[in-house]
């Protein structure tokens, strides 16, 4: 049989234990607080290195408290015990490990042992204590000689999970456990050879009846074909006096199906993000083979402004997989370089109908998988910025006594960010996103690390004119900006907005203003003022002193936050210049205008002064790199349970 589709081998292994278990369980004594209970043991035949797995419940995990297990064996004419602190794996599950004096001694009971099991649970911190018994029956052997009954299924793909159902198992702990093939796999091409097969296929147990294996390419190669022959289980034990046991042949036959493909996800994606192929037969890349599953994409691109480009035969492209952790499942990227990084589909925006192929390569082997039909749209970019908030950046809204309304002003700063940037393709983040590979970070700090007392810098290497890098970050130290010769930490600096005071700064700060100490003067600590409470700021009203402070200190944030993006995308842009950082001169309102043309009334939208603006040069140029289109930002992949293995 094989597995349902979304059942895993762990739900096969615990149905399988179910059955196989025995015993009795009783209630927990004492005041039954923890409702200790054991409920079964398995498995019922031991051998050196067998580890005996409880299954119960109210078993105290590591961080809690410890589980102590007794164990009782009696027969006619003997008797044997152990006692040791069993690892709890969850509150239903715990493993005791059983030494081999044990072993040695249930052996001479020719029926089986039988035998009592007292769990002790402590609970460090109160010291309770609670116990409960099971009593079961156990069998042990020096060896245990397999029996195969059948593979299951009989037709799969590369890597795809194979169970194999037998008797006498070796389990994880006592030994290895491998799957003997000998005999001929024909390829499905008729031209091709038949190949020799002989191979060792390691498996790993999950009880004495039932144990797995991925589908390795080394077993039968890549290609589709036929494997006809025998197979057999050998048990290997650890101990190494004890000989190795091999079961009698199976005769049997098994196809290997090409990869194929069953979806491909979003149906809508920018350059950058990642695009999911779920289907079967994927090999990852960087595996022990040395294989690796390829897509390729056939068919015509059209762009936005009706251009059509072939994209079949010599044409078509190949993508490479970013990651591949399932053989169910790859994840790529479009990137805006070139040829086998993708550039080709995620250099522009425009449709892309045709078929796409997974191609597995192995040496001098190649498997064409089956085509499927896509129609796949390629958004125009997205620029993704994350902000990451660091602790500093928090502790800084104490010396502006906005600690109790910090959650305010980091959503206000976000929003106004945004502002700036209404009808450009880019999106500001709280959280680190998962839909996309290549997304800007920017480092939201507290105090200047540079010793300047800068407000913001952008750290990165070099004007990117036209946008080129989509993951810069904006933040720590680049070794490559001190080297020539520039500040080399960057990021946003909440404790240099402090200079701003004309009382703080002493003179020192030309760009101090007196209406700083008029809004901040009343909460900030270094100007006199009482912080804001909790009561405050849950009574806030619009308009009075402390919703003040917060909207000014949003501007001054969101509006440098603004601004150092903006250096980041490539701006200022001055046609004239193309090498300047900053607007010329002094243009009343211009976002990327130099610190010194834009004061702190104009920053912090007071007295009928700002708001700040992207000038009509920097307008055009983000309208140009990040244009805008219809579709939605989707952050909702990382909530789909079928990409959980990444």
């Amino acid at each position: 049989m094989g597995l349902a589709p979304g059942k895993s081998l762990g739900m096969v292994a615990l149905a399988a234990l179910v059955v196989a278990s025995h015993g009795c369980g009783s209630s927990a004594d004492g005041d039954g607080s923890q409702n200790l209970l054991l409920e079964m043991v398995t498995p019922s035949t031991v051998v050196p290195g067998t580890n005996l797995i409880f299954y119960g419940d109210g078993f105290p995990t590591k961080d809690v408290g410890s589980l102590r297990i007794r164990l009782s064996a009696t027969w006619p004419g003997g008797s044997a015990s152990h006692s040791g602190e069993a690892v709890v794996l969850d509150q239903r599950t715990a493993e005791l490990a059983l030494p081999l004096r044990f072993i040695e001694a249930i052996q001479k009971a020719p029926n089986g042992a039988s035998c009592v099991a007292v769990a002790e649970a402590l609970l460090t911190q109160s010291g309770h204590r609670t116990k409960t018994r099971l009593s079961f029956t156990l069998t042990a052997q020096l060896t245990l000689n397999p029996i195969l009954h059948q593979i299951s299924p009989t037709s799969f793909s590369l890597g795809e999970q194979i169970l194999v159902h037998g008797h006498s198992l070796l389990l994880p702990s006592e030994g290895a456990l491998t799957l003997l093939f000998a005999g001929s796999f024909q390829p499905d091409n008729p031209a091709a050879a038949p190949l020799e097969v002989s191979y060792e296929l390691e498996l790993t147990a999950v009880d004495r009846t039932l144990a797995s294996a991925e589908v390795p390419a080394e077993l039968f190669s890549v290609l589709s074909g036929r494997f006809s022959g025998t197979v057999q289980l050998v048990n290997r034990p650890h101990l190494e006096n004890l000989p190795e046991t091999t079961s009698e042949p199976l005769t049997t036959s098994l196809q290997l199906t090409p990869p194929f493909i069953q979806e491909l996800f979003p149906e809508v994606v920018r350059r950058g993000q990642y695009l999911y192929v779920r289907g079967g037969g994927f090999l990852p890349p960087g595996s022990k083979s040395g294989a690796v599953t390829l897509l390729e994409l056939e068919g015509e691109f059209t762009d936005l402004a009706g251009g059509r480009r072939n994209m079949a035969g010599r044409n078509s492209l190949l993508l490479f997989p970013e990651e591949s952790r399932c053989p169910s499942l790859m994840r790529m990227v479009l990137r805006a370089g070139g040829g086998a990084e993708g550039g080709e589909l995620g250099r522009e925006p425009g449709q892309f109908r045709g078929v796409a192929t997974p191609v597995v390569y192995f040496g001098d082997q190649e498997q064409r998988g089956v085509p499927f039909p896509v129609e796949l749209t390629v958004a125009r970019p997205l620029q993704v910025v994350y902000l990451k908030f660091l602790e500093s950046f928090d502790m800084g809204f104490q010396q502006f006594g906005l600690w109790e309304a910090r959650h305010l002003v980091k959503q206000r700063l976000v929003e106004k960010a945004q502002g700036f940037y209404d009808g450009v393709n880019l999106r500001f983040v709280t959280q680190r996103p998962t839909a996309f590979a290549e997304y800007s970070v920017i480092e939201m700090a507290g105090e200047d690390p540079n010793g300047k007392g800068l407000l913001g810098l952008d750290n990165t290497v070099g004007k990117d004119d036209g946008n080129l890098r989509f993951d810069d970050v904006i933040g720590g130290k680049n070794a490559e900006t001190r080297e020539r010769g520039y500040y080399a930490y960057g990021g946003i600096f909440i404790n240099s907005f402090m200079g701003f005071s004309p009382t703080l700064a002493n003179g020192t700060e030309a760009l101090a203003s007196d209406r700083f100490d008029d809004i901040f003067g009343p909460f900030a600590p270094p100007l006199g003022g009482l912080p804001a409470t909790e009561e405050q700021v849950a009574e806030l009203v619009e308009g009075d002193e402390l919703w003040e402070a917060i909207r000014v200190l949003s501007n001054l944030l969101g509006g440098t936050l603004a601004h150092e993006i903006g250096h980041s995308l490539g701006l200022a842009y001055v046609p004239e210049r193309p090498a300047e950082y900053h607007n010329s001169g002094d243009n009343p309102g211009w976002l990327m205008d130099a610190g010194k043309a834009r004061p702190f009334l104009e920053r912090a939208e007071l007295d009928g002064h700002g708001p700040e603006f992207f000038g009509p040069p920097s307008m055009e140029y983000l309208l140009r790199v990040l244009p805008p289109d219809d579709h939605d930002f989707l952050e909702v992949l990382s909530d789909d349970e079928s990409i959980s293995c990444f």
